[in-house]
């Protein structure tokens, strides 16, 4: 039960953390980012912020508004 509970708590974090980061949020704020494109900008994001575990914990010490413009920043300076 002690790991069931652990597995619920998980998904639960990682739910809250995709509410504030997903391809679809992503292709809200630029519309033309699809496909293949689009995840390679996640992905050079996600990496340009260090492994899984802080990418995740930045997802959750941070407001969605502050994500977006960190994500936004950091795909102009990439055009």
């Amino acid at each position: 039960l002690k790991r069931i509970a652990q597995l619920r708590e998980e998904e639960t974090i990682r739910k809250g953390a995709a509410a504030k980061f997903n391809g679809n949020l992503i292709m809200d704020w630029l519309p033309d980012l699809k496909g293949a494109a689009l995840g390679a900008a996640i992905s050079s994001f996600k990496a340009s912020r260090g492994s899984n575990f802080n990418f995740l914990k930045i997802l959750l010490d941070n407001t969605p508004e502050t994500i977006k413009n960190e994500f936004m920043e950091f795909y102009n300076a990439k055009k």
